[in-house]
């Protein structure tokens, strides 16, 4: 409580004033988006079997890509909770894709879990994101739980078809839970008789990857040599193409990372006993990705404007939701750092200390 206010005089003592306590203040709970804008596709989706192979869940991800983009831009500006969003990954059943076939789940490896991730995020980078968490948090037991916790949560979270998960429609920011009891039975890698870390699962840390994606649009004619066409301005051709060019260099990068993570799981997934060396060379593959793919994405989501011109910059087209969900989300990680990694790994062959970024 602040201090009473107090007034004084000569003839008298100080004189304590009345306060009134202020109300509490009340927020206004966040308006959300409504599921049932997108039942054709949940019904479509349902009646379907999920994806037997990885080119049709490659597939499935490009559809739920269409869909997100057809209205990204007017959701980011409402600004809603995500609830539609969310129900249709479950629905596309992209939340499974990760997920022991034995429990109903996709059976894919984290190498074409990056790809569906980046396939979501070309039509709505904050959905993409949001997926790319549920998948990160959902397997999070795969790596820092003992065995009959892989195994538990793993059939929970596939069987139940649920979601774990967090900018703006990434619902990023804090939360705070309490009056909640939880068994020692679930805290992750932990010995339920000592009350205390498990060295032989914690030891283990966890590399992660969320790729920014990069999404233009048409071009804008210049003025000054008047073409027909906008595609026939050299100014445009030779922007696009470096664009284009770069892209290119980061998808690479990111499908090796991919595959070295995918490879990491498979080789050692089971025992989970990988050298110091093994993760750290891995880590600098991720860094490396990560460093291209934020440098690439900043560059272009902020120089399309340079070749769609000033009516591109309107709210109707929304273009500046890519710069801003590529902002965020690359300060979550400060690319810097990983720049300082891997020049201590080119020049010194110094492998990064392992945190919950690398």
């Amino acid at each position: 409580m602040a201090p009473s206010l107090t007034t004084t005089t000569t003839s008298s003592p100080p004189t304590s004033l009345p306060t009134k306590q202020a109300p509490p203040p009340t927020s206004k709970p966040r308006e959300k988006t409504d599921p049932s804008i997108y039942d054709i596709h949940h019904q479509k989706f349902t009646s379907d079997d999920l994806p037997q192979d990885s080119s049709a869940w490659l597939q499935r991800a490009r559809a739920v890509s269409e869909i997100l983009s057809a209205d990204a831009a007017a959701r980011d500006i409402a600004n809603f909770s995500p609830v539609a969003e969310v129900a249709l990954l479950k629905s596309s059943g992209l939340l499974k894709v990760l997920g022991p076939a034995e429990y109903g789940g996709g059976g894919q490896n984290w190498e074409i879990g990056y790809q569906v991730i980046r396939e979501v995020a070309k039509g709505d980078g904050s959905i993409g994101m949001l997926l790319g968490y549920h998948l990160l948090w959902s397997t999070t037991a795969n790596v820092v739980g003992t065995d009959e916790q892989k195994a538990r949560f793993q059939k929970l979270i596939i069987e139940g078809n649920f979601f774990v998960g967090g900018l703006r429609l990434t619902e990023s920011g804090s939360v705070k839970i309490g009056q909640i009891k939880v068994p020692w039975e679930d805290a992750l890698g932990w010995d339920v008789k000592t009350k205390k870390p498990d060295p032989k699962v914690l030891s283990i840390p966890f590399a992660t990857l969320l790729l920014p994606t990069i999404h233009s649009t048409r071009a804008w004619p210049y003025g000054g040599d008047n073409k027909n066409s906008a595609t026939e301005e050299f100014y445009i051709l030779e922007r696009y193409g470096n664009f284009y060019a770069h892209l290119q260099a980061a998808v690479a990068l990111t499908d090796r990372a991919g595959s070295a993570i995918a490879n990491v799981y498979t080789t050692h997934g089971e025992k989970r006993e990988i050298s110091a060396r093994e993760r750290g060379e891995v880590a600098e593959v991720v860094a490396s990705a990560k460093i291209v793919t934020t440098d690439t994405a900043l560059r272009v989501t902020a120089g399309v404007f340079e070749v769609t011109g000033a009516r591109a910059t309107g709210r109707k087209v929304g273009l500046d939701r890519f710069w801003r969900d590529v902002r965020t989300h690359s300060l979550h990680d400060p690319v810097a750092y990983k720049n300082r990694e891997v020049g201590e790994y080119a020049l010194l062959d110094k492998i990064p200390e392992p945190t919950w970024y690398t």
